[in-house]
């Protein structure tokens, strides 16, 4: 269908919809990838649609894996970012779970042209499932991304901050990476309110006793 429906998008939409009316979740979970594939290539906006809508936990999830796998390449971003912002606080473990993988997806990437569905995501339930991959990918974003650091780190802060000095916890093996970030968007900060922000987080993780993270200000220092 992916090949075959650019010179005939009608063609595929009978298959795409009994596929979403499958008895078997599986396929209706195929079914939401290619419904997300054809609302945001093809033109057929209504199947999206029916994929976002629908109470069927497999269906939104399989609309999440292609709106997350093709928000980098789409023409049609602004659909595909509006759908992640949903499945972020969908009520369904998997279906956030599967939204949040678009944190790896964008890995070097410019991240500014992104940077409403990140905040979305940082503000949403699925950060927890983003945190790891994302890190990583604001890590080695090539442009500035100060302000999208100072909300990560917050919200890591605010979630999971009193476990960052506590080394048998995942809070405390990601606290380094959240401190290079810091000190990374320092760096690149011109703004004073930002540069303000960016102190605080460093005073609230040296408080926390994030694992690490006070050998690696001292090292800044020199």
């Amino acid at each position: 269908m992916t090949w075959l429906a650019p010179g005939e998008p009608g063609g595929v939409e009978p298959v795409i919809t009994r596929m979403l009316n499958s008895a078997y979740a599986e396929v209706r979970e195929a079914g939401g990838q290619m419904a997300a594939f054809a609302g945001l290539e093809l033109g057929l906006g209504p199947l999206l649609a029916r994929a976002r809508s629908t109470q069927d936990a497999p269906t939104r999830k399989g609309a999440a894996f292609t709106c997350a796998r093709r928000l980098p390449r789409t023409d049609n971003a602004h659909e595909a970012a509006a759908a992640l912002g949903q499945f972020f606080r969908d009520q369904d473990d998997g279906v956030r779970k599967t939204a949040a993988e678009v944190a790896g997806v964008l890995r070097g990437q410019s991240l500014r042209p992104f940077a409403s569905v990140l905040t979305a995501l940082i503000a949403a339930p699925a950060f927890e499932d983003a945190v790891p991959q994302l890190l990583i990918t604001l890590q080695y974003a090539p442009d500035r991304i100060d302000d999208l650091v100072i909300l990560c780190a917050r919200r890591f802060l605010d979630t999971q901050g009193p476990d960052a000095g506590n080394i048998t916890t995942a809070a405390a093996a990601r606290a380094p990476e959240i401190g290079k970030l810091i000190l990374r968007a320092c760096a690149q900060a011109e703004d004073p309110g930002s540069r303000a922000e960016l102190l605080n987080l460093i005073d609230d993780l040296l408080l926390s006793g994030a694992y690490g993270f006070e050998e690696m200000v001292q090292e800044a220092e020199h």
